[in-house]
């Protein structure tokens, strides 16, 4: 089975999309260039699978695992979806860009989401790449409570 199609991806991807419209009142997708996409969340899932964005998210806690990942993400980081989930995420940035990225995910928890981030990370092969134009937004389970952070862009280029 796809990693993307498996139903706990799917739920994930699915909460991620909700708390995305929530907060920023726009539909991720769209912000993304595809358009608004109806149909079933493996239908949604094969598409953000595959889109030429970075769609990627990690849990709660002190020192979040990555949860989520498209092949986009996967491709940049050079990293198999196993391999990603087993990432905290405070390594996709390097030692001297962790505090800067710390504020910009302390931004999104107080107000919801923010935007215009961006930031160098490193993939696994030692590639820099600098992420620009980022949106960052709090991820709320179907209880309403926090489950984590996502974080979306289309844009980066290597160093």
């Amino acid at each position: 089975m796809d990693v993307w199609q498996h139903p706990a991806s799917i739920r994930q991807l699915a909460r991620m999309l909700a708390s995305y419209a929530r907060w920023t009142g726009r539909d991720l997708l769209a912000d993304l260039g595809v358009g608004r996409v109806h149909g079933d969340g493996g239908r949604i899932a094969d598409i953000v699978a595959q889109l030429p964005s970075v769609v990627v998210a990690h849990g709660p806690g002190p020192d979040p695992l990555f949860v989520y990942a498209n092949r986009c993400a996967l491709e940049l980081w050079e990293l198999e979806w196993e391999a990603f989930m087993r990432l905290p995420s405070r390594q996709s940035a390097q030692p001297e860009h962790v505090e800067e990225r710390s504020r910009w995910l302390a931004t999104a928890a107080a107000q919801g989401y923010v935007t215009g981030c961006h930031g160098e990370r490193v993939s696994s092969s030692g590639r820099r790449f600098v992420i620009e134009e980022v949106t960052i937004w709090n991820v709320i389970d179907e209880s309403g409570s926090p489950s984590g952070q996502a974080a979306a862009y289309r844009t980066w280029r290597y160093r």
